[in-house]
């Protein structure tokens, strides 16, 4: 039980990243096109 909680918490933890790194790249693609 405590394995299956652990995998879902990494599983989280990585769409968490995953989803700041899309609005960190989309963050600089703006940047990029207003320079």
């Amino acid at each position: 039980n405590i394995a299956r909680n652990n995998g879902m918490n990494i599983r989280m933890m990585t769409a968490y990243q995953q989803s700041l790194e899309d609005v960190f790249l989309d963050e600089i693609a703006k940047n990029q096109m207003e320079n």
